[in-house]
């Protein structure tokens, strides 16, 4: 259930929750921010008095019943690449700033619409040291497909004989999803958190 938060709310039990996600194939990136009674706390609905700000701009409250009260903004994707600041002026007027940075990365060389079944490489470009989730789904019933998350070095995915033998001939969907926390422990005592999430998808053909 949602808590209401009054202007004389102490802002350091505010646990900031911060999200950005985005996809390729989407315009926008989506970015939400909610703000809890701790960690595991309700959203609190910050009163009027409490300013939230993305990149200097106001963010307007919402709220459902589903997922309690939160700040949402979209912006265009082909425009987002970069450093981005949020900040909550609280009731006392500090400033509660967090800082992140977004970096969408790309395919170097687009998939062929005709993959032999054979090991071969997926390089991307912009790609943080660090581990992805590869699935690689494919028509058949009864292959176990691909669904892990693995460790990528220097932008380079192998897809040896160890993954393809999960895959049958013929049409295969694939994502690659990178998902990444950081901490915010200096935003308040309760601390905070922002999830940054973005993935690409393609399709292609398994062949002999």
């Amino acid at each position: 259930m949602e808590k209401e938060a009054s202007s004389g709310i102490d802002p350091q039990t505010i646990y900031h929750d911060y999200r950005i996600t985005a996809e390729e194939d989407r315009e926008n990136v989506t970015i939400v921010l909610q703000y809890r009674d701790g960690e595991d706390g309700a959203p609190i609905g910050l009163d009027e008095a409490l300013g939230v700000k993305l990149d200097g701009a106001d963010l307007q409250p919402d709220s459902t019943r589903l997922s309690g009260a939160y700040y949402e903004a979209e912006r265009p994707l082909a425009d987002f690449s970069g450093n981005h600041t949020i900040t909550l002026t609280d009731a006392r007027n500090k400033v509660h700033k967090a800082k992140f940075r977004f970096q969408p990365f790309t395919l170097a060389e687009e998939i062929p619409e005709r993959v032999p079944k054979k090991p071969f490489s997926i390089r991307l470009n912009n790609f943080p040291e660090g581990e992805a989730r590869l699935v690689m789904i494919d028509t058949s019933f009864v292959s176990p497909d691909i669904n892990e998350d693995i460790v990528i070095k220097n932008g380079e995915i192998s897809i040896g004989n160890d993954k393809l033998a999960n895959l049958a001939f013929g049409p295969v969907n694939m994502e690659i999803h990178f998902e990444e926390t950081k901490p915010l422990k200096k935003i308040s005592r309760e601390g905070g958190r922002i999830l940054i999430s973005y993935s690409l998808r393609r399709q292609f053909e398994l062949t002999k």
